[in-house]
């Protein structure tokens, strides 16, 4: 067995596994050797460092494809909770920033649906209807379409908006 040691970490070396570490990649290795020994027939493959090494390739682009599936982008996007941020974990910046409680939320609401209702007394007709559809998440293309108006007409509303926000906030 020692002796197919060097084939499967020559084999696994070519290889990358995202979100994993290149020990990953040989266990892979070992795991498609294992595979080989039990499937091994001399009458139908001739030799067995041919049929190991197929076995270990095999297992190991088998992971690799599996790894790189949309499903698993999220994981192998993911930051540990445990890796190093300067001097703490993500764990420990986690905790110092408790969730706000519920009334903290209340009031958040509040000052924000304040904050909307003093902007929408400032605000033109095509400004406020301009402000609601983008507020509905809608594109320039979709507000330019339900109000008939340019999109560089909405580009320049939306930049209106903008100043008027920044000098409501001010005040309120």
């Amino acid at each position: 067995m020692s002796r197919y040691a060097s084939l499967i970490k020559a084999t696994a070396s070519r290889y990358f596994l995202p979100g994993a570490e290149p020990e990953d990649v040989i266990q892979e290795g070992w795991i498609g050797f294992w595979r080989a020994i039990q499937h091994f027939d001399d009458e139908r493959h001739g030799y067995f460092a041919g049929f190991a090494k197929l076995c270990v390739s095999r297992q190991i682009v088998s992971a690799v494809v599996g790894a790189t599936r949309a499903k698993h982008q999220i994981l192998n996007g993911a930051w540990s909770l445990d890796q190093p941020l300067h001097d703490n974990t993500w764990w420990d910046v986690l905790a110092a920033h408790p969730h706000p409680s519920p009334e903290a939320d209340v009031i958040d609401r509040e000052a924000s649906q304040q904050l909307v209702d003093e902007l929408g007394k400032k605000l033109s007709p095509l400004e406020n209807a301009v402000f609601n559809a983008r507020r509905q998440g809608k594109s320039y293309e979709e507000i330019s379409q339900s109000v008939r108006r340019p999109r560089k007409t909405i580009d320049n509303a939306l930049q209106r908006i903008r100043r008027k926000l920044k000098i409501t906030r001010s005040h309120v």
